[in-house]
């Protein structure tokens, strides 16, 4: 992947190049640079995405340059230099090497920990900025004290746009989902009802939860809600946080003008495969055992264990095998996965002090 990614970012990029030409006007000359102001600070997690770090970070720089504030790496273990390119390179980001990989929440925690600004900029290292898109999340949350953070849109490389705001998991979302009846709805009942990629593109809404690829956090809710739940290794994180968040009063926003470039699972994918596909699983059977009850739960696997057997059957008689094998994989670890969440909900790992 480290190789690929020389050749990555926006001038790779004619589609999104152009996608992101659409971003908002700056906001009015001296409001934004007052609102950042020192304030903020910019997170990156990387493992294993040497080039595209470099273009994240040589992004980043570029934003604060203007906006003022700080930015960290936390390597989860990378083997391919990356922690030694950003001493190189960057020697005014401050770097966690971490010995292991400790994971994406786990990551972000550490530095949010450390970190001085009022706002934390949570990046994955195959986004790259642009300074309208961090002036549009930060005026998302200097307009609304009760918001905790604030997602952005994400322009995959191709120019299309990559869900970001999503529903949370339950019964009617899967029955609709995996027995294609939203085909039934309306579009804009359909937005409303399952986000993802049935979202209306550029229409502010107000989601349960969003992507971390690219995500402004307020300081007040990390201190509030101790951060993401060190427990979960990766996938299913940002549900899990967005949902205590919210749980405790505060608001999940997405901001649809805040446009950045995004490669997309660069780090995790090659090595994940189809195992990617069982922690996302895990994740909102995680989500409903913690906050929607055991009778929430057991519709829900119910729905999803009729929804991925009718996708099997729609592959076989499709000739889709690559479809089929994969709702077969997921159908074997949902029964597997389901025993374990019933009556037994696994809780937020406690909050590290050292």
């Amino acid at each position: 992947m480290s190789e690929r990614g020389s050749r990555l970012g926006p001038e790779a990029f004619p589609q999104a190049r152009g996608r992101l030409r659409g971003d908002p006007e700056p906001a009015a000359p001296g409001e934004a640079s007052r609102v950042a102001g020192g304030g903020l600070s910019l997170i990156v997690v990387s493992y294993n995405t040497r080039e595209l770090t470099r273009r994240c970070l040589g992004s980043a720089t570029s934003v604060l340059a203007e906006l003022g504030g700080e930015a960290w790496v936390v390597d989860n273990a990378s083997q391919d230099g990356s922690a030694d390119m950003v001493r190189a390179e960057f020697p005014q980001v401050r770097l966690i090497a971490n010995a292991n990989n400790v994971g994406f929440g786990t990551a972000n925690n550490q530095a949010m920990r450390r970190a001085t600004g009022r706002y934390f900029l949570l990046l994955n290292g195959d986004v790259e900025l642009n300074v309208p898109a961090v002036k549009a999340l930060l005026a998302a949350l200097e307009g609304d004290a009760a918001l905790a953070l604030a997602g952005s849109c994400l322009v995959a490389p191709d120019g299309r746009v990559r869900p970001s705001v999503r529903r949370f998991p339950g019964p009617l979302q899967e029955l609709l989902l995996r027995f294609r009846l939203f085909r039934l709805l309306p579009r804009r009942t359909r937005a409303r009802v399952l986000l993802g990629e049935h979202a209306l593109e550029g229409q502010a809404v107000e989601p349960d939860w969003v992507t971390g690829a690219c995500v402004l956090v307020r300081r007040e809710a990390f201190e509030a809600t101790d951060g993401f739940d060190e427990s979960i290794f990766m996938y299913g994180e940002e549900l899990e946080w967005c949902a205590r968040l919210r749980s405790a009063g505060w608001r999940i926003a997405y901001a649809p003008t805040a446009r950045v470039l995004h490669v997309g699972r660069a780090s995790s994918e090659p090595a994940l495969g189809l195992r990617r596909l069982a922690l996302s699983l895990e994740g909102d059977l995680r989500y409903l055992a913690r906050y929607r009850g055991l009778l929430i739960l057991l519709a829900f696997a119910l729905m999803r264990a009729l929804g991925l057997g009718f996708e099997m059957v729609l592959s076989f008689v499709t000739v889709d095998r690559p479809g089929m094998a994969a709702a077969a994989y997921q159908l074997r670890e949902h029964l597997r996965l389901v025993p374990g969440y019933l009556g037994h909900p696994a809780r937020p790992a406690p909050r590290e002090t050292s």
